[in-house]
């Protein structure tokens, strides 16, 4: 029943949505004929067009329709401003050769830092045999060690191996994936997520949980129930850009609308994703079913369907950039408060300042 109704949901939000017929318009095309025309000629037209002739949504409206795997390579370096000089196909993953990375195997990273990389690194796609034939695991070594020594204020965290072995997949250059994977942080604002107690990633929770209240509430009523924290379900979603739900062409095709579109993508599929589960989530009687329903949750439907879900306005609604920032902006203040507050409370109860019944009251 739950798989049935998600697909009738995106069975009506092809009908709200020509993506075609948009994305063609927006790139340049005119006419029928430009608005069924394969995806090669729409990015040509779109490449054509004065950079500030170009209409900003139509990038977006392009990914929404599907990035063919031949091309995709020259479209994430389009969205990421890199450097498309260098090959953007070929049989192995480009060697630094001469480039910075190759020297920083060399460089002395802490201890425990250098060994966090290296037990990522074994940990991420080891049953992937694209990803080991390309020699991935190795430069994915060099790409990490790379950002951790010379962005100190970054440093290394978890998910980040995730990232930079999706971009290796489909970049298969490892400067320019280092590149990447700093633009594309910037980009989506997701720095953050990784840095000073991951402030902004909590933030960004509340604003999907704000999101879940607004349009999901029977599932809101559950999650308060049981003091279910969505955090559980955000930080994997989110540090790893959905890599632990989605795999193959749906990954990609996710990462196609992230890279267009940015932030505003990231709650629109997470939201999509949920509220296919939104009959399992009600169904749930304690705390304990709901880890467990998110632990083993995997998407295995078609990618269309989840784009069009992500973007049909009987589900996700209006969600604007400008709204979007605003929300972001003012969960951001509340989480920053709330640190502020429980410092406080924190160096006053160590000081014996105040009672730690008065503490706990406040």
């Amino acid at each position: 029943a739950m798989l049935r109704g998600f697909q009738d949901l995106v069975a009506g939000s092809m009908q709200d949505f020509g993506w075609a017929q948009q994305a063609s318009a927006m790139a340049g095309g005119k006419g029928n004929d430009a608005a069924t025309a394969p995806f090669p000629v729409v990015w040509k037209a779109y490449c054509s067009k004065n950079p500030r002739l170009r209409d900003p949504r139509a990038l977006g409206a392009m990914a929404r329709r599907g990035v063919p795997e031949d091309m995709r390579a020259e479209v994430w370096r389009h969205c990421l401003a890199i450097n498309a000089a260098l090959p953007v196909v070929a049989p192995s993953i480009l060697p630094p050769e001469a480039t910075e990375l190759a020297a920083v195997e060399d460089v002395a990273l802490s201890a425990g830092l250098a060994d966090l990389i290296e037990a990522d690194v074994a940990r991420t796609f080891p049953s992937n045999e694209v990803f080991r034939k390309l020699g991935g695991p190795a430069s994915l070594r060099r790409v990490l060690r790379y950002l951790a020594a010379t962005d100190t204020e970054l440093g290394y965290c978890q998910s980040l191996n995730f990232l930079a072995a999706v971009l290796l997949l489909v970049i298969r250059e490892e400067q320019a994936v280092a590149s990447a994977l700093e633009r594309l942080l910037v980009r989506l604002g997701t720095r953050g997520w990784y840095t000073d107690g991951m402030q902004q990633l909590r933030a960004d929770t509340v604003v999907l949980e704000g999101l879940i209240r607004e349009r999901l509430p029977g599932m809101y009523d559950t999650f308060q129930t049981h003091s279910f924290d969505l955090l559980f379900v955000s930080s994997k979603w989110f540090l790893c850009l959905f890599v632990t739900v989605l795999e193959g062409e749906s990954l990609c095709r996710v990462w196609d609308v992230i890279l267009s579109d940015g932030i505003e993508a990231i709650f629109r599929v997470a939201f999509a994703l949920l509220a296919r589960l939104s009959e399992a989530v009600e169904a749930c009687r304690s705390l304990d079913d709901l880890v467990i329903l998110f632990q083993a949750d995997r998407y295995e439907g078609p990618a269309e369907d989840l784009i069009r879900s992500a973007y049909s306005p009987n589900l996700v609604g209006t969600l604007s950039r400008s709204a979007l920032a605003q929300r972001r902006q003012e969960a951001a203040r509340q989480v920053s408060s709330g640190d502020l507050r429980a410092e406080l409370r924190n160096t006053h109860l160590w000081r014996g300042g105040v009672r730690p019944a008065s503490i706990r009251a406040r």
